[in-house]
């Protein structure tokens, strides 16, 4: 009976020991989740650690044009953080305006000419795989791929403004002299020099937003 027993006990002690040989050490499952981080959004890799809780944060307007307006506002917002050197703070506007234009492709295009809905969808891709750049670029404090980038970007803007030309953002600054000059912060024109003055435009483009017609529009 003894000897019974004595052989259940070294079997069972076979048994655990082959079951803890099979299973994976710590630093093997320690590596398993660094693949497993890396395969579903390592940031370092890809740059998109801030887009998810971005992507939640952004409010999606009601209609086309008001998102139309606010992917170009976010657009003034990063040609202002370019140009004040603030690169860390790009990938706010830059995954918004992501999730913005992509909303607006899932809308459809039924009011459209034919050819739109294509023109947008290719320019809604341009502008996402910039964004992520931007993001990554702007991190690192790399001024020179950071500009290099928004010109992809860019130019994604400039085509959806094509589609969509009665759009302004709906606040933003200018000068009184140069009304070309669109920055999405106050500051001073960066031809003369004067104080920049705020415009809050509609979509319809009549009035500003303190109901004043842009006739008036120097007096604020």
């Amino acid at each position: 009976m003894k000897t019974s027993y004595r052989n259940f006990g070294i079997l069972a002690l076979m048994l655990a020991a082959a079951s803890w040989a099979g299973a994976p050490s710590f630093a093997q499952q320690h590596d398993e989740h660094g693949e497993h981080q890396h395969e579903h959004g390592g940031h370092e890799e890809e740059g998109e650690h801030h887009e998810g809780g971005h992507h939640s944060d952004t409010a999606i307007p009601e209609t086309a044009h008001e998102i139309v307006a606010e992917i170009f506002a976010r657009d003034l917002m990063i040609r202002d953080f370019i140009e004040t050197g603030r690169l860390i703070k790009i990938h706010e506007p830059a995954f918004a305006a992501k999730a913005l234009v992509e909303s607006l492709v899932e809308m459809g295009h039924s009011n459209h000419e034919s050819g739109s809905a294509a023109k947008l969808s290719a320019a809604s891709k341009r502008l996402g795989a910039s964004a992520k750049l931007l993001d990554k670029y702007g991190d690192a404090g790399d001024a020179a791929k950071t500009n290099s980038t928004y010109k992809i970007f860019g130019a994604a803007i400039k085509d959806i403004r094509a589609l969509y030309p009665d759009v302004t953002p709906k606040n933003y600054w200018t000068c009184s002299m140069h009304p070309d000059v669109r920055k999405a912060a106050s500051g001073s024109c960066p031809q003369c020099k004067m104080k920049l003055i705020e415009k809050g435009q509609s979509h319809d483009g009549g009035h500003d937003e303190h109901g004043h017609s842009e006739g008036h529009e120097d007096d604020h």
